[in-house]
């Protein structure tokens, strides 16, 4: 079974069981929200991925706890909610030594919190030495992931206020963040990187070091952005950008001035086709605002500076609903 099949058969039995007060307009979207009484709460799963399998030092592991935030977080502020706590989920083979991972996980937790993930209220760690392999490195095999509970206070952002002429502005990632990795490994090690040599795409650092550079978290840009102007929002992650499609359910989006891709994105464009490239990694854009075409602008100038923000496309009736058309150097891909 494909993956897209697993998700359609979990999707089947999510609608069949969820709640009455549902939001069905948010089916395929990044989180889901349910009405309990007055309130709206949003929740949202996600994983590191085996990003973690780069991470060899106890303190490498803070950054791994961040990934784990964000990939929840920047998930659920794309249906407009505010987070306001995680829980977390770690398997393992065995506690032993497992002493100063943890301890970085806990730091990293903290420091998710700060940045807008919420704080980590509570968890389950897991001893499943028949499920999770031992590593040959010698680091304690673990997998991490978490589960993220946000506030919807001012209503929710499903993408049906989008519409022909808004525009789509990029949010710039702090690298590839906690998706691709499986097939990041596999090119390292058929190109015969050595990770902990200077990074053959250049910039500071080991490879390691900078491909463990922790998933940049959005609330605090969501946080100033929100509100009329902003039709929709998208996590770029796993399948690249035709994350922007699950945000689009009545019109398409033509991207034309994707900011060129450098450093490790090169590197990787390089190395495989374009397509299998734009549909696995986020290519340096790490979230998409959809806002009102004629308040870009406004939007942008509220913009905190650590963000970095362009726009890079239109949303569009000339490419199908859900789909995203890339148009780089004379050639188009369209994904969705």
């Amino acid at each position: 079974m494909s993956i897209d099949g697993v998700v359609k058969a979990l999707a089947g039995a999510a609608q069949r069981s969820a709640p009455a007060s549902d939001h069905p307009e948010l089916s395929g979207h990044f989180a889901n929200v349910i009405d309990i009484g007055d309130s709206m709460i949003a929740v949202g799963t996600d994983g590191v991925g085996s990003k973690h399998l780069l991470a060899v030092q106890p303190e490498q592991f803070r950054g791994i706890a961040i990934d784990c935030a964000a990939m929840n977080a920047n998930d659920v502020i794309c249906v407009g909610a505010t987070p306001v706590a995680l829980v977390d989920y770690l398997a393992c083979e065995s506690t032993d030594g497992l002493d100063p991972y943890v301890a970085a996980i806990a730091d990293g937790f903290e420091e998710a919190e700060r940045l807008g993930a919420g704080g980590l209220i509570g968890g389950e760690v897991a001893v499943l030495p028949d499920v999770i392999a031992p590593r040959a490195d010698g680091v304690p095999a673990l997998d991490l992931a978490a589960t993220c509970i946000g506030v919807v206070e001012a209503g929710v952002l499903s993408g049906h206020a989008t519409r022909p002429g808004d525009v789509v502005l990029g949010i710039r990632s702090s690298g590839l963040h906690s998706n691709g990795f499986t097939r990041m490994r596999r090119l390292l090690d058929d190109e015969g990187v050595d990770l902990d040599a200077p990074a053959p795409w250049g910039g500071d650092g080991t490879a390691r070091e900078q491909l463990l550079t922790p998933t940049l978290l959005y609330p605090h840009l969501m946080a100033v952005v929100a509100g009329s102007d902003v039709h929709a929002a998208a996590n770029i992650t796993g399948g690249g950008i035709a994350n922007l499609g699950r945000v689009l359910p009545m019109h398409g989006a033509r991207i034309d001035a994707w900011p060129t891709p450098a450093g490790v994105f090169d590197w990787i464009t390089a190395h495989v086709p374009a397509e299998e490239a734009w549909s696995e990694f986020n290519m340096g854009i790490g979230f998409v605002l959809v806002v009102e075409g004629e308040r870009v602008e406004t939007v942008m100038d509220v913009v905190p500076p650590t963000f970095v923000t362009c726009v890079i496309g239109e949303v569009t009736d000339a490419v199908p609903p859900r789909c995203v058309e890339l148009a780089r150097g004379g050639n188009t891909l369209t994904f969705g």
